[in-house]
């Protein structure tokens, strides 16, 4: 009798530990990291998932998942764990530069910036960061900063028309027209004629009232694009701005030209006939 009742207890071990066995820590990883290596994802996170239940605070299981979700494209819940991680571990330089990579796709500027902060932290150069900061910088609305970043992208590839057409950019928002004027002119000299350069240029002249300068690099524009609309009609603007009737003729001219292309938007009705009047041509 004993026989058959220690037989019997050995045989409901076993059963438990057979069942049991995969349900630890080392067996759901392993057992999730053969499934990520099958390409088998969805299984992964399903074993992933079990053992960071275990250990929720483990680092490579949080890095484990959030890569996962990665390769299923969801986006977000990859960033959910790598967030996650990087609360626990605020200076780990693999999770810093996942969650750059993650942040940069998913339009989070600021982690991103975050991110990139920290790896320099880390030791990297900031130098292999002047793009994205340059970039993070801008879109968060930073421009002084911004505009370091983009002067010293410029020193090192002068021929990259992007960085100065940015640098531009942060001058205008900083409400310094006079500074984006001469980067634009640097880059045309650096670059050669550039239609949206040119137009830029006479944008910025309206803002410092020099309406004279305007028409010039409005009518250099137009050169490139004899039928862009919007270009006749800025050049329209600044003629009217300006105390000389042949150029006021000119623009009523064009406003009469282009007036079906126009939206309703832009009132050309009104001034078409505010012109008329001042010219004696109604």
């Amino acid at each position: 009798m004993r026989k058959i009742f220690a037989f019997l207890i050995l045989t409901v071990l076993t059963a438990i530990l057979a069942c049991g066995g995969g349900d630890d820590f080392d067996s759901l990883a392993k057992a999730g990291g053969a499934a990520y290596q099958k390409s088998d994802y969805n299984e992964a996170i399903s074993k992933y998932g079990k053992a960071l239940h275990l250990k929720p605070s483990d680092r490579d299981m949080l890095i484990k998942m959030g890569l996962t979700f990665g390769k299923l494209n969801l986006l977000d819940s990859s960033l959910v764990y790598f967030h996650r991680a990087n609360i626990l571990y605020p200076t780990d330089y693999e999770i810093n530069k996942e969650l750059f990579r993650l942040c940069t796709l998913a339009e989070d500027y600021e982690g991103a910036l975050s991110a990139i902060q920290m790896m320099i932290a880390n030791g990297d150069n900031e130098e292999m960061f002047w793009i994205p900061l340059a970039d993070l910088n801008f879109f968060l609305g930073k421009y002084n900063l911004a505009r370091i970043y983009y002067e010293q992208l410029i020193d090192g590839d002068p021929k990259e028309g992007r960085y100065r057409w940015n640098l531009s950019e942060c001058y205008a928002r900083l409400n310094k027209p006079a500074e984006a004027v001469t980067v634009l002119k640097e880059a045309v000299a650096a670059l050669g004629p550039n239609p949206a350069a040119y137009s830029q240029i006479a944008v910025n002249f309206i803002t410092l009232k020099e309406f004279d300068q305007a028409e010039i690099y409005f009518r250099r524009a137009i050169k490139f694009d004899q039928n862009n609309v919007p270009l006749w009609i800025n050049l329209a603007h600044t003629l009217v701005e300006q105390n000389n009737r042949d150029k006021k003729e000119e623009a009523l001219a064009i406003y009469k030209l282009y007036y079906i292309d126009t939206p309703e938007m832009f009132m050309l009705d009104s001034m078409i006939n505010a012109l008329e009047v001042e010219l004696g041509q109604n």
